[in-house]
C-alpha cells in the first residue's frame, strides 16, 4: 500500500508531441478492422489477404531513414466517421530504396527491393492524383516529395496533403517482417479521391 503521509504531486502538462508519440507506439503493431464487404483471397502458400475500402483524412506526412538504409514515406491518417475504423488514426509507412530510383543499386538489392519500391511508388502517385497534386508530367520530381514529405520533426514543414480527404484502398496480410510484433499488418495499396 502506498504511503498516505506522501503529498500527492499535481500532473505536469503533457506537450502534444509527447501524445502523439505514446499513440503510435501503441498503435504501430497494430492491424485495422476489415469491413463487412472485405474482398477475401488467398495466395500461393495458403496465406490469407482481406481488402477493403475506408475514408480518411490526412492528418501528417513526413520522410525518415530505416536503420537498413532505406527511406520510409509517412502518411498518418484519421479515418472517418461510418467505418469499422471511425476515428482511429494508423500511419501508412511507404518504404523506398533510393539506389534503386538513381540506378545505382546492386543486383542483390534489385531483387531485394524492386517489388517494394514498385508497390510505395505505386502508392505514393495514387495518393498525389487522389489529393490533385500530380504532376501533368506523369512523374514525381524529388523537389514535390521534400516538400510533401518533411525529414520527421522539422520545425514549420508543413506538407500541402494535410487535411485532403482520401479513400484508402487496404489490405490486411501476412506479416513476414524480421522482428515482426504481430502476425498481420495493414498495408494502404493506394489512395483513390476522397468523397
Amino acid at each position: 500500500m502506498a504511503d498516505q503521509t506522501l503529498p500527492t504531486p499535481d500532473f505536469l502538462d503533457i506537450d502534444p508531441g509527447t501524445t502523439a508519440a505514446a499513440a503510435a507506439a501503441m498503435n504501430r503493431s497494430s492491424v485495422l478492422t476489415p469491413s463487412d464487404d472485405a474482398v477475401v483471397t488467398t495466395g500461393k502458400k495458403g496465406e490469407v489477404y482481406e481488402r477493403w475500402t475506408e475514408g480518411a483524412v490526412v492528418e501528417a506526412t513526413w520522410r525518415e531513414a530505416t536503420d537498413t538504409g532505406l527511406v520510409q514515406a509517412v502518411v498518418q491518417v484519421k479515418f472517418r466517421a461510418g467505418g469499422k475504423n471511425q476515428h482511429a488514426k494508423f500511419w501508412f509507412r511507404h518504404m523506398l530504396n533510393f539506389r534503386l530510383i538513381a540506378g545505382s543499386a546492386t543486383e542483390e538489392e534489385k531483387k531485394k527491393h524492386q517489388f517494394m519500391n514498385d508497390k510505395s511508388i505505386n502508392a505514393l502517385t495514387s495518393l498525389f492524383q487522389a489529393s490533385g497534386f500530380m504532376p501533368k508530367s506523369g512523374g514525381l520530381s524529388g523537389k514535390l516529395l521534400s516538400h510533401m514529405f518533411p525529414p520527421k520533426g522539422t520545425p514549420g514543414a508543413k506538407s500541402d496533403l494535410i487535411n485532403k480527404s482520401v479513400m484508402v484502398n487496404l489490405c490486411n496480410q501476412p506479416n513476414t517482417g524480421k522482428g515482426a510484433k504481430t502476425d498481420r499488418q495493414t498495408q494502404a495499396e493506394s489512395y483513390l479521391p476522397g468523397v
